[in-house]
């Protein structure tokens, strides 16, 4: 058996301090203490998870198809094409303007069209086109090429 002198380290021995380079590092309790827990004598419940909102395959599908009027002419420089009729919120007493796709092209389109529209196209809001007014129904485009005196 080993006596008490062998076993116990003495008490003005040192231990050798390992080589460093500059300052010590310290440890990550030094950094961040731990910090104590905080006892509940409720259980912490779990947020309710919010819901996705996806749009069915089907009622993308669904959506208004687009019915447009497409007229053929160059109106000249300054001028402009407006529609009139009924239905979808046309006016017989004053015109829609179309929109100049290039010099020889205007396009009035929309998506609300629930029944057939029936319409004439005027040059400057002014002057009526020639021939008899026009029909489109809902999801169709139809094209034409008016005529002015």
């Amino acid at each position: 058996m080993k006596s008490k002198k062998e076993t116990e380290p003495k008490s003005g021995a040192k231990k050798a301090a390992p080589a460093t380079l500059g300052s010590p590092v310290p440890s990550v309790l030094q950094i961040a203490p731990a910090q104590p827990a905080v006892a509940t004598s409720e259980p912490i419940a779990p947020r309710p998870a919010k819901p996705i909102k996806v749009t069915p395959p089907i009622a993308r599908l669904k959506s208004k198809a687009i019915t447009s009027v497409q007229a053929r002419i160059d109106v000249g420089y300054g001028n402009a094409l407006y529609i009139r009729g009924q239905g979808d919120g046309l006016s017989w007493d004053k015109g829609a303007p179309l929109v100049c796709a290039d010099s020889a092209s205007w396009v009035w389109s929309t998506e609300k069209a629930d029944g057939k529209i029936e319409f004439k196209l005027l040059l400057n809001d002014e002057i009526w086109a020639q021939g008899e007014n026009l029909v489109v129904t809902p999801g169709e485009t139809i094209e034409t090429t008016p005529t002015f005196n």
